[in-house]
């Protein structure tokens, strides 16, 4: 897995975390949002800003910087997909499954707009810690398995 593809899926699991357990206000019907996000590497900076439905769910993660990559994020039951585009052009699409604690269960990631290019990660929890995910790509092989 390529360092890119590394950070994108770190970067969905805590965003998928953060929004599952964000709720710690003295007031019960108050709620954080992040809604910007400043991320540097070596002398890039980028900025997302973040906005949301009225459920209270991500709809766009948006950047400013050295790169253009804008997120779109949509939702049926417990299936969150996200299209990403890199000026205005596809780079991938991510179709995540989550638990009934908003936990990504499944997570395929597609890197062509044909949807035949993919890898896969499946997560299994033993209660509240992650304790292994499973890593398959379209090419099959040898699954990855991280414990």
């Amino acid at each position: 897995m390529n360092a890119r593809r590394l950070i994108a899926f770190f970067a969905i699991a805590i965003i998928c975390l953060t929004l599952s357990s964000c709720k710690k206000s003295v007031d019960k019907n108050a709620s954080c949002r992040i809604v910007t996000i400043t991320q540097v590497i070596g002398a890039n900076t980028l900025v997302f800003n973040l906005t949301y439905n009225n459920d209270g769910r991500i709809s766009t993660l948006v950047s400013s910087g050295a790169s253009t990559i804008d997120k779109v994020y949509t939702y049926s039951g417990n299936t969150m997909i996200i299209n990403v585009t890199n000026s205005g052009a596809f780079y991938s699409r991510d179709s995540i499954t989550l638990d009934n604690r908003g936990r990504p269960l499944n997570i395929r990631q597609y890197s062509n707009v044909a949807g035949t290019t993919w890898t896969n990660y499946a997560m299994e929890y033993n209660g509240d810690a992650l304790v292994k995910y499973l890593e398959t790509t379209h090419a099959g092989g040898s699954p990855k398995t991280i414990t």
